[in-house]
């Protein structure tokens, strides 16, 4: 009998239940930061079943329109974007693709 392929963490985050996606949440405190992960998640795995989509998701994702597009994307640290999404589970080329974070070189030595 074969064995099961190992999934990656991303590939799991494809079948996160709404409450796996709020406790992944949890540790994001800044709000503009909120809004703009849950856009990423939105457009990432919800984009063609937003039914499917949580209601917090949905709901922190049409805040985005409530502000001026510059201030939010002047507002966002993109190396704590980059930091969030690896935490919840985005690998580090697509956290680096989304958030548009420059690595450094001390940046290599750490591993998100």
């Amino acid at each position: 009998m074969p064995s099961k392929k190992k999934r990656s963490r991303f590939s799991l985050l494809r079948d996160y239940k709404p409450a796996q996606w709020r406790e992944s949440f949890l540790f994001i405190t800044d709000k503009l930061l909120k809004i703009k992960i849950a856009c990423i998640i939105l457009w990432d795995f919800y984009d063609d079943e937003c039914k499917k989509c949580p209601y917090f998701i949905k709901k922190l994702s049409n805040e985005y329109n409530m502000y001026n597009q510059n201030y939010i994307e002047s507002m966002i640290c993109e190396r704590e974007l980059f930091l969030h999404l690896r935490k919840i589970g985005y690998p580090k080329r697509l956290a680096r693709k989304r958030s548009f974070y420059r690595e450094t070189e001390d940046d290599y030595e750490k591993d998100y």
